[in-house]
């Protein structure tokens, strides 16, 4: 809810504050809801180009977006990766680039139409605290993506929303030796400066716990599979996969008590630009490695070092021509066929979702948006059990399982029981300039 709050006295800053919902569990690279720069954009929305739809038709197309473009993106990401099996880590790194390009062509235009967005003050903000987050959310998407290949299909999309209860864990359970360390993920709030654990109710406890018990009850057939048929490669990718969600969880919590320490205003495309940037450089100083890692069940020998200039190679005939790949020149032959459809819509989705979530809250309310999300979840989850069928069909407790489904029902419980109270009282802060029409000269500041 919206309230008004004079401006301290010291601050001669003409602008507004907001808070940002941080739990909510999108694919990656996570989708950051910034609250006031959707409320910025709907005014102008209303000016230009919304004067005669109604809000609730706006509503109701951004909500469409939302749902169709966050399951077609976990749709996309899965089936691209399956495509692309042999060199899905370079895969990773060229869609990281296409983002990075995306949002250097936003801070771009920012700077040059609308400079009072981008202050010389954000420059300053730690680039230790930027190293840390663009690590962990690197070990997450390296591990997701060497993991998710020999995931079954539907429990990726099941397996992402362990971030809740990891972030509740992260952030109730805080080392006590660690309290004063970058990696705490204690928060500091408030303009005085005082640090404390988010406080969770009941409501998120049971919530989180209603996730990790689907989460748990998805995986009884990748267990059965594990120890009782010989599939040992399935078993351990699928745990990475649940436990890629932890590094995760650790990076939202540490990108918040940065925004709030730094307690400056900070454009979020400039942040997520920085964040790109060093994350495409650990990506691909680590690529050797991890194009080793992609072996993770099967030995570490199963990609050869020498492989990686040639993967590079076959990587970009399979994506930019659809060339097949000759048989028998990795573990696993790559099928070229659509994995540039899937690649690009993944890409196109992943934008499209930020977007349109930006378009929900404008005109709605957070838990529109969440029970969108898990409707996106539940439509993603029948799509993958239908391409499992086929995709999967050589282990057959994965084709369509009713232990997959009795999850899905569960994870969607718990995120429901999650997101009917509003998250603990922690606010991320972000500035955007007002027009002359929409405020008096720095008297009030508005807080979300």
């Amino acid at each position: 809810m919206r309230e008004s709050k004079s401006l301290d006295p010291g601050s001669n800053r003409r602008g507004n504050y907001g808070g940002l919902s941080i739990g909510m569990t999108p694919s990656p690279p996570s989708v950051i809801i910034n609250e006031v720069e959707m409320a910025r954009q709907a005014r102008r929305r209303k000016k230009w180009w919304c004067g005669q739809l109604s809000s609730n038709s706006a509503l109701g197309g951004f909500i469409f977006l939302v749902g169709l473009a966050a399951a077609g993106e976990r749709i996309a990401f899965k089936v691209a990766i399956d495509q692309m099996e042999p060199f899905r880590v370079f895969l990773a790194l060229f869609v990281n680039l296409s983002l990075v390009l995306v949002s250097g062509v936003v801070v771009l235009y920012k700077k040059m139409k609308q400079p009072s967005e981008i202050t010389p003050s954000m420059h300053r903000f730690p680039r230790w605290s930027i190293f840390l987050i663009a690590l962990l959310d690197t070990l997450s998407l390296v591990v997701m993506v060497v993991a998710g290949a020999s995931t079954p299909p539907v429990l990726t999309v099941l397996f992402m929303q362990a971030t809740i209860p990891f972030i509740i864990l992260l952030s109730s359970c805080p080392p006590p030796s660690f309290s004063s360390s970058p990696f705490s993920p204690s928060i500091t709030t408030g303009r005085g400066g005082g640090r404390k654990t988010k406080m969770f109710k009941n409501e998120h406890w049971q919530g989180g716990g209603l996730i990790l018990l689907g989460i748990a009850v998805a995986m009884a057939p990748t267990v059965h599979a594990a120890f009782w048929h010989g599939h040992r490669d399935i078993g351990i990718n699928t745990l990475a996969y649940v436990l890629c969600c932890l590094p995760a969880a650790f990076s939202q919590l540490v990108k918040e008590r940065a925004i709030i320490k730094f307690s400056q205003p900070m454009n979020f495309y400039y942040l997520n630009l920085l964040l790109g940037i060093y994350q495409f450089v650990l990506l691909l100083v680590l690529s050797p490695l991890t194009y080793r890692l992609q072996g993770l069940g099967m030995g570490w020998n199963t990609y050869a070092m020498t492989d990686l200039s040639t993967a590079v190679t076959d990587m970009c005939l399979c994506l930019f021509s659809g060339q097949s790949i000759p048989p028998g020149r990795y573990p696993i032959d790559p099928q070229c066929r659509f994995a540039s459809l899937a690649t690009f819509f993944y890409i196109f989705s992943t934008l499209l979702v930020t977007f349109a979530v930006n378009g929900v809250l404008a005109y709605g309310t957070p838990l529109i948006l969440y029970r969108t999300i898990n409707s996106s979840v539940a439509l993603a989850f029948v799509v993958l059990a239908l391409y499992s069928m086929n995709k999967w069909a050589w282990i057959t407790s994965y084709a369509l399982n009713i232990f997959d489904f009795l999850g899905l029902f569960i994870v969607l419980a718990g995120m429901e029981r999650y997101h009917r109270e509003p998250e603990p009282d922690t606010e991320m802060l972000t500035h955007f300039s007002l027009s002359p029409e929409e405020g008096e000269e720095g008297e009030e500041e508005e807080v979300f």
